[in-house]
């Protein structure tokens, strides 16, 4: 399961990279710069959390991915804006 999920990044990040700039043109410079540093920001909050149980139990890093993941999901659903369209 953690080889799929972390294969599936490689896949959606990209994509995810491109649709989030694509309407960002005006401000895509600071838009870049906030889609850069994110990732760093989270693996700096996460990262001391997932060895909080010692080195032989991986609970609290498949708790992390849990979470994290989750909130990925309210993300998407709070801030994503599909256009309306209109019926011709």
């Amino acid at each position: 399961l953690l080889f799929i999920f972390v294969a599936s990044i490689g896949i959606t990040s990209t994509a995810s990279f491109s649709l989030a700039m694509e309407t960002q043109s005006h401000i895509a410079g600071s838009a870049s710069a906030l889609l850069g540093l994110f990732p760093f920001v989270i693996g700096a909050i996460v990262s001391p959390l997932v060895g909080v149980a010692g080195e032989y139990t991986a609970v609290p890093m498949g708790v992390i991915l849990l979470s994290t993941s989750f909130l990925a999901l309210l993300a998407y659903f709070g801030l994503v804006r599909v256009p309306k369209t209109r019926l011709a």
